[in-house]
């Protein structure tokens, strides 16, 4: 009996100014069946790296800073995405950096185009706790 491939692993030497390869199997896996890009997110307390297919050829990262860590946070901010029908790429969970608690998503442009920008930053201020949001765009 065979085990199903689940994950695909490459060792490779980091070294400064040197391009990182993908070999066929892993560009297979990645491709989307209705587009050509990906967004690579390095997640800078845990050294690691995520590459998630997308079709679109921008994103946007909403970061969201938290002085206070309410219980019921996930709970706002997972309904607030709901009623507004946003659809992530990726979301980072909850990351501690300099005693600052941030929470990034990433969404791919043709949903972003979906929402009501301002409506979104209003709804997320009034979470409680949350101190400032930033919206970037990210482009091939």
């Amino acid at each position: 009996m065979t085990i199903e491939k689940i994950t695909v692993a490459k060792l490779l030497k980091l070294e400064q100014e040197k391009s990182i390869e993908l070999s066929e199997d892993f560009f297979e896996a990645l491709k989307p069946e209705d587009g050509q890009f990906a967004v690579i997110i390095l997640n800078l307390n845990r050294k690691s790296v995520r590459i998630i297919p997308t079709s679109t050829e921008k994103i946007y990262k909403v970061s969201i800073n938290i002085d206070k860590l309410a219980q019921d946070f996930f709970q706002k901010v997972s309904n607030l995405f709901y009623e507004m029908n946003i659809k992530s790429l990726y979301s980072t969970g909850l990351c501690f950096v300099d005693n600052k608690c941030v929470y990034d998503l990433y969404i791919d442009s043709v949903e972003y185009e979906k929402i009501d920008e301002a409506k979104l930053k209003d709804n997320i201020m009034k979470i409680d706790g949350i101190t400032t949001i930033d919206i970037e765009s990210i482009s091939v």
